[in-house]
């Protein structure tokens, strides 16, 4: 929800209590202004009523009274409200009395007048009735005045906000739009000022891991390079022989984990983000191919269940996805096994034959994990990471008979 729809929201929730309260004042004040108005009129009657009687001994032609209740004994005026039956709606309707003395030829009467009010339900419908149309035309002016005032002072908010949604570790700093509110220039220094840290930081982590990997991998091949002469020599025993094939075993897995380690820093430096429709039918098609002789080899029966399917993502990281699954279900299957290959409009899923696990899936996904044989878990980490990155939903199941089933759901 934006910022402005919630203070809109938070705004509506505070004025509810605001108009029920503003509804009962309002009645009270009409009720009231009802009430004193009928007084007035009864009382400027009764006035009318005296001075004539008092000019002409009689009551005037258009008076307003009407009851007159005969030798009653003094007394002051008093108003009071009372119930008239209604003979059209059979029902009572409110009324306001005034009942006053007057002495005409030594006797006394009682003149009482009186005059319609509003009932209850009338003043509170027409109560509701003001307020909702008060409320209605506050939160018009209140949304106008609002918005434009939110959009006026919230414009290099947003402008900030789109330059950061925008930015890449390793691109040029973003210039933020410049405005006169002290927050929003605070809050600006104190951005540009983290994205230089994490931006030199960012290059000297890449620039760090690239030298590494140089140096690594240059002074592997040697190792391996020299490891590789010497167990070509003919007077090697046999003793010293498996010692160079262990340290030549050796050289090609560290070569190996070092590659996979620099490539999950890439993808977790987001390197890899140049997202566009990849064709993974394609992409897959052209994996099974570089690993058609391994599967051979191993004397896998290989499914393949695919249809046409396009999903946005970085080309490179689609086809290392695809490479390292495939690669995994070779690598950990059984003798003879199996390998089932499905490519939907919205997933993919590979299932294959393998060992039994003696530990939980989830644990197989992170770095340096070891199952049984010792192996490494990085290819897993690798695809964990690209699922992540591009938001994909990644399962690994083990059912029946130990069949291994990881599922991509894009």
């Amino acid at each position: 929800m934006k910022l402005l729809h919630k203070s809109y929201l938070q705004a509506s929730v505070l004025l509810i209590p605001a108009l029920l309260i503003g509804a009962l004042f309002s009645f009270l004040i009409i009720r009231y202004i009802v009430y004193e108005e009928t007084d007035e009129f009864l009382t400027y009657e009764m006035q009318r009523i005296q001075r004539y009687h008092d000019k002409y001994n009689d009551l005037p032609e258009d008076h307003k009274a009407v009851k007159i209740v005969e030798d009653t004994p003094p007394h002051e005026s008093y108003f009071r409200d009372t119930l008239i039956l209604e003979p059209a709606d059979n029902e009572r309707v409110p009324h306001r009395e005034l009942r006053f003395g007057l002495q005409h030829n030594n006797r006394h009467f009682t003149v009482v007048l009186r005059n319609l009010l509003p009932g209850s339900d009338d003043l509170i419908e027409g109560t509701l009735l003001i307020m909702a149309g008060m409320m209605a035309l506050l939160i018009i002016i209140f949304s106008m005045m609002v918005g434009w005032i939110s959009k006026k002072t919230w414009q290099a908010f947003y402008g900030t906000l789109a330059q950061l949604t925008n930015y890449q570790l390793g691109q040029h700093l973003p210039t933020f739009p410049s405005t006169t509110i002290d927050e929003f220039n605070t809050l600006q220094q104190s951005l540009t000022a983290l994205l230089l840290k994490s931006d030199n930081d960012y290059r000297r982590t890449k620039e760090f891991n690239e030298n590494a990997s140089h140096e690594f991998q240059t002074h592997l091949s040697v190792i391996r390079a020299e490891t590789e002469a010497l167990m070509n020599h003919s007077q090697l025993n046999r003793n010293d022989a498996a010692h160079l094939s262990t340290i030549h075993r050796s050289t090609l897995t560290l070569s190996r984990v070092q590659n996979a380690l620099l490539l999950l820093s890439k993808i977790g430096n987001r390197e890899y983000n140049r997202p566009v429709l990849t064709n993974l039918q394609t992409t897959l098609q052209r994996i099974l191919e570089l690993y058609h002789e391994s599967i051979e080899l191993r004397d896998l029966r290989l499914t393949v269940d695919d249809e046409p399917t396009e999903v946005r993502i970085d080309p490179g990281l689609a086809d290392i996805l695809l490479s390292n699954l495939v690669k995994n279900a070779i690598r950990h299957n059984t003798s003879n096994g199996f390998i089932h290959i499905e490519l939907k409009e919205n997933r993919f899923r590979i299932i294959n034959s393998g060992p039994s696990l003696n530990t939980s899936t989830n644990e197989l996904m992170e770095r340096f994990s070891k199952g049984e044989n010792g192996n490494m878990g990085i290819g897993l980490a690798i695809v964990k990471q690209i699922c992540e990155l591009n938001r994909f939903q990644l399962n690994y199941t083990v059912e029946k008979e130990n069949r291994h089933c990881l599922t991509v759901a894009f």
